[in-house]
């Protein structure tokens, strides 16, 4: 932790902490912007698209396993894969080791989707890094770093507040 990070906030520390909260704001809004349109041209209801980033995670996968993951009815995700299916996203498979069950996995289409969705926006501000001259860069990595390590410290994943 930084020396006097208990003492009051100068002026002219707040005005750096406004800008870097601005440019991050601006930022995300550039980001969310260009992975937009990916999602307007997406025309899937978001059960959907949820079920695709469940396979996304483990596949093949049994329907009945998707089902419990979204929290629906074992029909309820037939339907979705068959309408997923129909759409050449999902294709269906009989689980050679239970024939009884009926596997899931995503088409080269289906991981394409979910890439574009999920990793649109990294590719995006890859793009605008790749432009930092090397000092920028560094001096960009060694802040992002250090604010990161605090992040990690002070609000750990899963803990709630």
């Amino acid at each position: 932790m930084a020396d006097g990070a208990n003492q009051p906030a100068s002026t002219e520390r707040e005005a750096l902490i406004r800008e870097v909260l601005l440019a991050h704001h601006q930022i995300e809004r550039r980001l969310h912007a260009s992975s937009a349109e990916t999602w307007i041209q997406t025309d899937l209801t978001m059960a959907q698209i949820k079920m695709l980033f469940v396979l996304g995670k483990a596949q093949p996968a049994p329907i009945g396993t998707v089902a419990q993951h979204l929290g629906i009815t074992l029909p309820a995700a037939s339907h979705l894969t068959e309408r997923l299916v129909q759409l050449s996203l999902v294709e269906r498979a009989e689980d050679q080791e239970d024939r009884r069950r009926t596997l899931a996995s995503l088409t080269p289409a289906g991981i394409d989707l979910i890439n574009r969705l999920r990793e649109g926006p990294r590719e995006r501000y890859r793009s605008w890094l790749t432009v930092l001259a090397d000092d920028e860069l560094a001096a960009l990595a060694t802040g992002v770093r250090a604010l990161m390590l605090h992040a990690t410290e002070s609000d750990p994943v899963g803990k709630t507040r």
